[in-house]
């Protein structure tokens, strides 16, 4: 990296930003997510931020770490310290030969900074820039790494981490009495959404006449159509209708014993809507950005709604005793790798093998992140079914929460197949 180069990144992050309204939560981070920026996954547990004007073939990620407790009777010494490890491990695992600069400042929150700039070559020999800065409030401190292959965009990724980090601080150090933000992106690594949400939402109150989950079970296609090489696809219809008059046109990701209205509208645009009943007949209309609104008309059939000639039931379910191992429905079909199940016990206990590996499942975390378990980790802890969610909480930590329903006429009662958000688990005899 030429030195002109890295004091101009040096600069840029010793810059004071203002502080404005945190809208992002990542683990024990809050900050405000410049508009140049956005959540892109997460990666091993770990969130990923990327920038939106860094071209395809280039790379710029900024890594965020979870904060720690440092720890000793000395923070400001023992945050120097940690910050100088933190340089050394990531040295070595990118293979930064020089000593790269180091800066010190203070944020307008009064977080004590640590900054540091190096370069180094991958095995192709293109040149990497690292900038590893580290933030520090009393005894806990965290850190953000942005990795860029980008020299061009170099100084303006900077310009918007160091707008990031200027009104960033640790929730963990909020005041009590500071009031909590609303976020329109919240991520714990360990936990599906609605866990964050402290107090629990209520379900939405109101006087009209429906409420429930309507599914139709049906065939669509999969693959591409003018190669020829389509399949049939099994899957759900769903329509869930609250008591405020909304309606959102598929399954709550979570089911219903957390649901919080305002954060799914959000991610189903399109797809979240009003309705009206006059008679038998249910209106529904559904917004479209900058299009004319989506209108369908259902049929109430006493219990039931239909949708022309497709029947939808009502498949609200509060409750369910679960026992045996449960399996994706085609695991046969599949391969060995999707023999992974998930075991419950009636006693509210279950060991999963790996059953969040082999479902299509993830759940939206705000902003473009979707949070999705890719790998087959198994775990053990406590199930409970409730509003139409089955909650795992693990023994190490994970929490999990799923859109459950029966599958067809299915017996609350030890049934022999189940439905997670959509997918079709079946009981091995």
């Amino acid at each position: 990296m030429s030195p002109g180069l890295r004091r101009g990144c040096l600069s840029l992050l010793l810059t004071a930003g203002t502080l404005a309204a945190q809208d992002t939560r990542i683990a024990d981070w809050l900050f405000t997510l410049p508009e140049t920026m956005s959540v892109a996954s997460v990666l091993d547990g770990r969130a990923r931020l990327a920038f939106r004007f860094t071209p395809d073939n280039m790379s710029a990620t900024v890594l965020v770490a979870d904060s720690a407790d440092l720890g000793g009777d000395d923070p400001k010494a023992t945050f120097a310290a940690w910050a100088k490890q933190g340089r050394e491990a990531l040295s070595r695992q990118c293979g930064i030969t020089g000593a790269g600069e180091v800066a010190e400042s203070r944020t307008p929150g009064d977080y004590e900074q640590i900054h540091w700039v190096a370069s180094y070559h991958d095995h192709r020999s293109v040149e990497w820039f690292a900038i590893l800065t580290c933030l520090r409030s009393g005894r806990r401190a965290g850190a953000m790494i942005l990795l860029s292959n980008d020299s061009t965009r170099l100084p303006q990724a900077a310009a918007a981490l160091d707008e990031l980090l200027a009104g960033a601080t640790f929730l963990s150090c909020r005041p009590a009495d500071a009031g909590k933000p609303w976020l329109t992106i919240e991520i714990d690594p360990t936990s599906t959404p609605s866990f964050l949400w402290d107090p629990p939402p209520k379900l939405p109150e109101g006087d009209s006449e429906l409420f429930g989950i309507w599914a139709a079970t049906g065939l669509g296609a999969a693959g591409d159509l003018r190669e020829g090489s389509t399949t049939a696809r099994f899957g759900y219809t769903y329509y869930t209708f609250f008591k405020n008059g909304r309606v959102l046109r598929d399954l709550p990701p979570e089911g219903l014993l957390s649901f919080k209205q305002r954060f799914w509208a959000q991610h189903f645009v399109g797809r979240f809507g009003r309705y009206e009943v006059r008679d038998d007949a249910v209106l529904l209309t559904f917004p479209q950005p900058g299009k004319a609104s989506v209108r369908e008309t259902l049929q109430r059939r006493g219990a039931d709604l239909a949708r022309g000639e497709t029947t939808l039931t009502n498949v609200l379910c509060d409750e369910a005793v679960l026992e045996g191992t449960f399996l994706r429905a085609e695991w046969r079909q599949l391969g060995a790798y999707y023999d992974k199940g998930i075991t419950f016990a009636p006693d509210g206990h279950f060991s999963d093998l790996g059953i969040n590996s082999t479902v299509n499942i993830g759940w939206w975390l705000g902003g473009d992140c979707t949070m999705r378990d890719p790998t087959a980790k198994p775990g053990k802890g406590t199930w409970r079914v409730k509003s139409n969610t089955l909650e795992l909480l693990y023994e190490d930590g994970r929490r999990r929460r799923f859109g459950f329903h029966l599958y067809g006429d299915e017996s609350k009662d030890k049934p022999k197949a189940i439905v997670l958000n959509g997918n079709v688990l079946v009981r091995r005899e």
